[in-house]
């Protein structure tokens, strides 16, 4: 999830035990840095809810990423 979007929401930031590294797809470091926090949300989709932890990044144009292949 990323950061600007947290913070926009109000969700309540979550440190981690241990700093996470990001790899962008291109082999590069995230300039965002390092995840060092998650959040924890309930997500809603046509009746069905779950609790999802997500991990708190820089994704520029993206706010969420529900999966990745």
């Amino acid at each position: 999830m990323d950061r600007k979007f947290v913070e926009r929401n109000g969700f309540r930031f979550e440190k981690l035990e241990r700093p996470v590294k990001v790899i962008n797809v291109n082999g590069t470091h995230n300039s965002g840095g390092d995840i060092t926090y998650k959040v924890t949300c309930n997500i809603y989709h046509q009746g069905h809810k779950e609790r999802v932890k997500f991990d708190v990044c820089s994704l520029e144009r993206t706010e969420v990423i529900l999966e990745m292949p």
